[in-house]
């Protein structure tokens, strides 16, 4: 890590330094460049979700089955969430 010297508004960093909640100016500055440097990263995300990569989703006959009705013989919400999370594990599979 290199140490810096540099003229900060006294304003702008007060305004970054509430937005991020932190404390003293170097982590300002270091949440800051996190954020910065992350941008192109999000922005390459968004792409990915332009070009509909789960057309699955829009498919009213997938997701009636995703979202069928659950068995009544699990009566109790712990069950129910054992069932729901085996069932996640065994047949989910990302996009």
């Amino acid at each position: 890590m290199t140490k810096r010297t540099i003229d900060i508004d006294d304003d702008l960093l007060e305004q970054v330094r509430a937005y991020f909640g932190t404390k003293t100016i170097k982590d300002t500055v270091n949440e800051a460049l996190e954020h910065v440097a992350g941008i192109p990263e999000r922005i390459a995300a968004i792409e990915w979700w332009k070009t509909d990569p789960c057309p699955d989703l829009r498919n009213k006959r997938i997701m009636r089955r995703a979202w069928r009705k659950r068995p009544t013989f699990w009566s109790t919400k712990a069950r129910l969430l054992d069932y729901i999370s085996y069932r996640l594990r065994k047949f989910w599979r990302p996009c």
